[in-house]
């Protein structure tokens, strides 16, 4: 549900962040650090939201950068992890604070 909200629309994206879905999200990430499936879509939800210039700030100071690099870590061979992990840090990487992290 939340991937679809961010996907379709900027104002759901703004408005996930403002109720602290990004914070939440990467907390989950970070709790459950094995759970590939939970990975793989915690991380497609944040691709989407990482779209917004606001979004991938929130994302790098919730600790995110340091999460998707565990993740990706602890999944080589989950495609779906590593192709979504990949793809935040894509959209990350236009960010110019997070590309000094």
């Amino acid at each position: 549900m939340l991937v679809n909200l961010a996907y379709f629309s900027v104002i759901h994206q703004v408005i996930i962040a403002k109720q602290g879905g990004i914070a939440a999200v990467v907390e989950v990430l970070r709790r459950y650090p094995l759970d590939a499936g939970l990975q793989a879509d915690g991380w497609h939800a944040l691709k989407h939201l990482a779209r917004n210039d606001d979004n991938q700030v929130a994302i790098m100071k919730a600790g995110g950068i340091a999460t998707v690099i565990m993740a990706l870590q602890l999944h080589p061979m989950r495609v779906r992890v590593q192709f979504q992990g990949c793809s935040v840090l894509t959209n990350l990487a236009r960010d110019v604070e997070n590309k000094e992290w």
